[in-house]
């Protein structure tokens, strides 16, 4: 069950102490399977435990502790449109939005044995060309911290490891600044920008 948490009540998102696992990008890259997994484990959440972040599949009752912690800038950028409104039942509303579409696995990612602090996604998934798309979407008091770079690890660790995929690809709003230096700093490349690929709650958007 998740536990609702404040503004006002910081959360701790240190790592543990010690060396941080971390595997760069194209290494992963390189530990691609020969054969690729079935096609039904492509679209399964099993639940991923890293040193400070536990991925869960998503579900209505995270509403609660997503509810709690988010903010208006929080669904600015959301490519699904984020919930109608800011409350909980709005929330639940979304992620079964969410849960629903095809080719898309949806991830909690729960602080610890704390609260949920946000979304990871599959948000394509293509078994049969070996690829997806990951989509991120972090509460304020997560971002900027170590959930984003281990959330993120723990999801391309099984595409590439455990199901065989041969290419793992982002698409971040061109004007969402601070994500794009996020995965700057996470060592992605851009390959380019599309002008008006996807339609968010006001305008089409251009995406890097």
């Amino acid at each position: 069950m998740s536990s609702a948490h404040t503004a006002e009540t910081p959360l701790d998102t240190t790592l543990p102490a010690g060396p941080v696992p971390w595997t760069p990008w194209a290494t992963l890259g390189s530990k691609m399977t020969d054969l690729p997994a079935p096609a039904a484990e492509w679209l399964r959440a099993p639940t991923l435990r890293g040193r400070a972040v536990t991925l869960e599949a998503l579900h209505p009752e995270h509403a609660a502790d997503l509810h709690a912690g988010a903010t208006e800038d929080t669904i600015r950028f959301l490519a699904r449109g984020g919930p109608t409104a800011q409350t909980v039942p709005a929330w639940a509303d979304y992620i079964e939005r969410l849960n629903a579409l095809p080719r898309r696995v949806n991830f909690a990612v729960r602080l610890g044995d704390g609260p949920v602090v946000g979304r990871i996604s599959y948000s394509e998934v293509r078994a049969e060309d070996r690829w997806v798309e990951i989509g991120t979407m972090l509460l304020p008091a997560a971002q900027g911290t170590a959930v984003n770079p281990e959330a993120k690890r723990l999801l391309l660790g099984r595409a590439f490891e455990g199901l065989g995929a041969g290419r793992v690809h982002f698409k971040v709003d061109a004007r969402n600044e601070r994500s794009l230096r996020a995965m700057r700093r996470l060592g992605a490349v851009q390959e380019g920008c599309c002008g008006r690929i996807r339609c968010g709650r006001t305008a089409t958007r251009a995406t890097a």
